[in-house]
């Protein structure tokens, strides 16, 4: 799932590079399709919170926002300096429409899933700084790691979990480090977009059903899992 993550955004960066190529070695006029080069980056982040069922807002709500934002600036409707002056709040909006989306859907699922522990459902939040937390419970069942302009640590090793557990992270323009018990399987659900999930287990066990399962999307940050 990571790579497909990683195919999606590599495959639209090289179709833009093709099309510089080919308006600046005369080899074909793309003038008026660069005008909607933007609707890429449109569709791109539609695409994200479609495929996420708009679980996570922020990140693909930035992506789809700088497209709009770039398309409006191509077609010559305002400069980029117009719109960030004057619609920088929606980003504020946006974030808090995030936090209460995710507050709901933890609210429903707690509601449904009995807990043994306080640490089988947890939060990382971290907004120009740093979030951490080890969980050690018997039954754990979630977590939410959202990071912005920060760093994020989340340590399951001393967790045990019955059936399949998950975490959601969303992480723009910083890192998260999700560590895992070495017989753990994890399976990964992400789309990265400028950003990189990476695997650096020394060992990947392969179970008919995965122990954790990653999801969530990085802007500009990177998801990393290690043993």
């Amino acid at each position: 799932m990571a790579d497909r993550g990683r195919w999606l955004t590599g495959s639209v960066i090289v179709l833009i590079g093709v099309f510089f190529l080919l308006d600046t070695t005369d080899v074909l006029e793309t003038s008026q399709v660069f005008l909607f080069v933007p609707s890429v980056v449109i569709a791109l982040g539609l695409y994200m919170l479609i495929r996420h069922r708009f679980r996570h807002l922020f990140g693909p709500g930035v992506v789809l926002l700088f497209g709009i934002a770039w398309q409006l600036v191509a077609l010559d409707y305002y400069s980029f300096g117009e719109l960030f002056g004057t619609y920088w709040p929606v980003l504020i909006i946006l974030f808090g429409l995030s936090l209460l989306v995710q507050r709901r859907r933890d609210a429903t699922r707690r509601s449904h899933v009995q807990t043994s522990g306080d640490d089988s459902d947890v939060e990382i939040l971290a907004i120009f700084g740093d979030g951490e937390r080890r969980v050690s419970s018997d039954r754990f069942t979630h977590a939410d790691l959202t990071v912005i302009f920060g760093d994020g640590r989340l340590d399951l090793r001393d967790a045990t979990v019955h059936g399949t557990a998950d975490v959601d992270a969303v992480v723009v323009f910083g890192d998260v480090e999700i560590l895992v018990p070495e017989s753990w399987d994890v399976r990964f659900d992400t789309t990265a977009v400028l950003g990189d999930v990476t695997d650096r287990r020394s060992s990947q066990p392969d179970k008919d059903v995965p122990d954790l399962v990653v999801s969530g999307v990085p802007v500009f940050g990177d998801i990393t899992v290690r043993d």
